[in-house]
């Protein structure tokens, strides 16, 4: 699993993008404390124009109060538990 280390200030907004292929029924699934974020926004940004070409998952989460929180994204099929990719992101509020 990949880790990224973010310091944002109270009220950015936090992006996060990743290669994704949703035509394979893969998607990314962000689990993180609603305490310190909310997500603003999900959408999919094709890179393809080919049928089955790939893109990217963006991610928009507003950051709510200080401290120290992480954003763990799961890389599945909804209908399988087998995740074949982890991203966890750790965020510093200041």
């Amino acid at each position: 699993m990949n880790q990224k280390i973010l310091k944002v200030k109270f009220g950015d907004v936090i992006e996060v993008s990743l290669d994704s292929n949703p035509s394979t029924g893969y998607r990314w699934d962000a689990d993180f404390d609603t305490d310190f974020l909310k997500l603003k926004e999900k959408y999919y940004i094709p890179l393809s124009s080919k049928l089955g070409g790939g893109g990217k998952e963006q991610f928009s989460f507003l950051s709510l109060k200080h401290g120290k929180t992480t954003i763990t994204m799961q890389y599945k099929r909804s209908w399988e538990k087998k995740v074949i990719k982890k991203e966890k992101f750790v965020i510093e509020i200041i």
